[in-house]
């Protein structure tokens, strides 16, 4: 039984070291979406909620861990690169939609997503449901869930502008 239970250790030892050296193989990337993640002014490192959050979990499974390992990219760059299965990519933070639950192992969540329409304050723009939407052209960050959301479905052809 004792050399089963230290099989079983150095089992767990050598799964362990792999899992470390698989991880470190992982490129991770976020985007600039504070508070969650950004570029801190004073540091230019990656910093916000989500970051601390991953720094926690290395430290957790008691792998290094350093912010100067985030990539921050624009959205549609990262969105593409994690979706190319022979790349070993890690991106965060993603709003989990149904259209994307097969794409990725999810962790999570870790907040909710609320998404909202915004007006200059003397636009005279008044939107009091979905259906006043329709009245209005979009601008979105291209690939944003926001931006996504509202294309689909509240445009029609020519009303958005994703940049």
């Amino acid at each position: 039984m004792k050399s089963v239970l230290v099989l079983l250790a150095m089992l767990f030892l050598f799964l362990l070291g792999q899992l470390n050296y698989a991880i470190e193989k992982v490129t991770i990337m976020t985007e600039e979406y504070p508070p969650y993640n950004y570029t801190n002014g004073l540091t230019g490192e990656p910093d916000g909620f989500s970051v601390a959050l991953l720094e926690k979990v290395y430290d957790y499974l008691g792998i290094n861990f350093s912010t100067k390992k985030v990539h921050v990219l624009p959205w549609p760059r990262g969105y593409a690169l994690v979706q190319r299965p022979e790349l070993k990519n890690m991106l965060f933070s993603t709003t989990r939609t149904a259209e994307r639950e097969s794409l990725f192992k999810w962790a999570g969540p870790i907040a909710q997503t609320k998404i909202v329409v915004f007006a200059l304050a003397d636009s005279n723009v008044t939107i009091s449901n979905a259906v006043d939407l329709k009245k209005y052209k979009f601008a979105a960050i291209r690939g944003d869930i926001g931006g996504t959301f509202a294309c689909r479905a509240w445009s029609t052809s020519g009303q958005c502008t994703l940049t």
